[in-house]
């Protein structure tokens, strides 16, 4: 399981100073409304994907994950057979008797979408062809339709080795050490 978020306030930007003095750029956050994501990876691929506007709390992280297990108990899969794996992000705080391992789900979506939003950063900026749309609800659709678009780019074999990877932790997360970083 894993999950992320995307604006359309993308910044790049370049620092500037004299010699011996610190490249500072004092910027405003980003602002504006977000997609966030959610999603599972099976032996099949992405499953049980969810993107909605805004943001998920604990809360609503908490009862996405009741709804999956519910949903795959439906199909008959045994309780006993479901792993669920996660990540430490915050959202995921309030899931119970979790032990976390890092999976990578969103990386490649995300990896998606920023290549996407850069390569038609200029044809983004024109806006809605049709002029019926705000800019930030242009935006906020855009970025929808990359997401429906970047799910594809989640293979069943890159989903086998984002579990195959998973997997390697087990003993580790059994055993309550500490996880290698960067492995």
């Amino acid at each position: 399981m894993d999950e992320s978020n995307v604006n359309i306030f993308p910044r790049q930007t370049k620092g500037r100073s004299f010699i011996g003095t610190r490249a500072v750029n004092r910027l405003p956050n980003s602002k504006g409304p977000n997609v966030h994501m959610l999603g599972v990876l099976c032996n099949l691929g992405l499953d049980y994907f969810e993107s909605k506007r805004g943001h998920h709390t604990k809360e609503t992280c908490n009862d996405w994950c009741c709804e999956l297990i519910r949903e795959l108990l439906g199909k008959g899969v045994f309780q006993s057979s479901i792993v669920l794996v996660c990540n430490n992000a915050s959202i995921h705080g309030d899931l119970k008797d979790l032990e976390s391992v890092y999976t990578g789900l969103t990386c490649d979506i995300k990896a998606f979408i920023k290549r996407e939003m850069s390569a038609n950063h200029n044809i983004f900026l024109l806006g809605d062809p049709n002029r019926q749309m705000s800019m930030a609800e242009y935006g906020l659709v855009y970025i929808e339709d990359l997401i429906e678009q970047a799910q594809e780019v989640v293979t069943i074999e890159k989903a086998n080795h984002f579990i195959e990877h998973a997997k390697s932790f087990h003993n580790m997360a059994i055993l309550g050490k500490n996880m290698p970083v960067g492995q």
